[in-house]
């Protein structure tokens, strides 16, 4: 990275860091461009700790069975140890990127392996069983931490960049003004695109290559820039904080309760995820979504909330093959100086989520120490002579309130990266179009 982008993260907010500086088309995309691969390896932690914690869960299930019986596994808890392996092995290669931390190595691991003996039975190391799941919850923290490091990263990097989109949109706007008499000859009214034309496509669908298409994707842009969706997932942190600093496990009833407040929580913003207006056909040729499972009533409240922790907002990738190079239809200069002016407005609105992106942060803060004072709390009440059973379990399901957490911040910060690509690519044909007009 060039050392005109380095800066020290305690200093005031990136969008004051640049306020007074004259930040050039170079440098804008390099910010971009870091930023966007800072979300990228977000989303590969996330799929990563979503599917450690998901193996985790079921084998956690077993804890208190293994325990009880001095090691001695049947079917299911040989299946449960099986489980925890391959969690572990999910996390467990340190690649620097997008693996942080130490690793969980393989003489680690074995040590999970049952033990035959000559009766048949199957028996796995109490200690090893527990100190195994220990470390893989403590990766799954490291990831989650690293998740929130490259949000951040990315967040402060994009609220730089828009600085300079809403003055190169200026320029265009003031350019456009003193196009008077220009015209689009003949050969001019189509170019050709080859990169950033999913930006034109919503959805699944084909790409609106034209004035329109550009305005339909700055309406998508819009509606996210109305941060209601913003609003929603600050009450969600709200929401988790409040059910772990709540949570106790002294009795069968606390522990019920604890559970339940969670699931509360999450079904109420899991519907109002649904209701903040974004459009189900997004921007850059994906999708947004909101998972809602029906869960079965033979559930209990642990296995239901587990269910629960894995919906959240996705934004996936259109399944559509977009062609290598479409037609563009040179814009009118009119066309282009409301699109300009447009593009301003947005890049100004997505300013504004920085601060709320600040607040996302603190309570991912707040929520990690949280955790770590339930812990005490779930290894008090598991040592008690008349411990209350599957303690283990609802604490692990109630920690995973960080790790989902994160998870629907990451796609605000994919939703945040697809809004910028639209901005920048828009800019980039407005300017293109007005080279092609010529004096009558």
């Amino acid at each position: 990275m060039s050392k005109f982008l380095t800066r020290n993260d305690g200093n005031a907010s990136l969008e004051n860091f640049y306020s007074n500086l004259s930040i050039g088309l170079e440098e804008e995309m390099l910010l971009v461009k870091d930023a966007d691969d800072e979300v990228d390896q977000a989303l590969v932690e996330v799929e990563q700790a979503e599917s450690a914690e998901n193996v985790v869960a079921a084998a956690d299930q077993t804890d208190d069975m293994i325990v009880k019986n001095n090691g001695e596994l049947d079917e299911n808890g040989v299946i449960a140890v099986d489980n925890l392996t391959t969690a572990a092995s999910i996390i467990a290669t340190d690649d620097g990127a997008v693996n942080p931390g130490d690793p969980l190595n393989e003489a680690e691991t074995d040590k999970l392996i049952p033990v035959v003996e000559s009766s048949g039975k199957y028996y796995v190391s109490i200690e090893s069983f527990r100190e195994t799941f220990a470390k893989i919850k403590k990766k799954i923290l490291e990831i989650v931490a690293s998740i929130w490091a490259r949000i951040k990263a990315a967040y402060r990097k994009y609220f730089g960049a828009y600085t300079s989109l809403m003055k190169r949109a200026k320029d265009i706007e003031t350019r456009a003004d003193n196009m008077s008499g220009k015209i689009i000859d003949s050969a001019h009214k189509t170019f050709e695109i080859t990169s950033g034309v999913q930006y034109l496509s919503l959805g699944n669908t084909e790409p609106t290559t034209n004035a329109a298409g550009v305005t339909a994707a700055l309406d998508v842009v819009g509606k996210f820039g109305n941060k209601k969706i913003l609003t929603t997932l600050k009450d969600l942190g709200k929401s988790l904080l409040e059910s772990v600093k709540g949570a106790d496990f002294s009795t069968e009833a606390d522990k019920d309760s604890a559970v339940s407040t969670l699931l509360t929580a999450l079904t109420k913003s899991l519907t109002q995820m649904g209701t903040v207006g974004i459009p189900d056909k997004f921007i850059g040729h994906t999708e947004y979504s909101v998972d809602i499972t029906d869960v079965a009533s033979t559930a209990t409240p642990t296995e239901e909330l587990n269910i629960i922790l894995q919906d959240r907002i996705r934004i996936n990738e259109g399944d559509g093959k977009l062609k290598d190079s479409y037609k563009f239809t040179t814009m009118s200069v009119s066309d282009v100086k409301k699109i300009a002016s447009t593009i301003h407005d947005h890049a100004k609105s997505l300013k504004g989520y920085e601060v709320g992106m600040d607040e996302l942060e603190k309570t991912q803060k707040d929520l990690a120490s949280a955790s770590n004072t339930l812990e005490a709390k779930a290894n008090k009440a598991d040592s008690a002579e008349d411990k209350v059973e599957g303690i283990v379990a609802a604490y692990n399901a109630i920690v995973r309130s960080n790790t989902y957490f994160a998870n629907n911040v990451s796609s605000l910060a994919k939703m945040l990266k697809l809004s910028t690509g639209v901005l920048q690519n828009s800019l980039f044909w407005c300017t293109k179009s007005l080279d092609l007009h010529k004096s009558k």
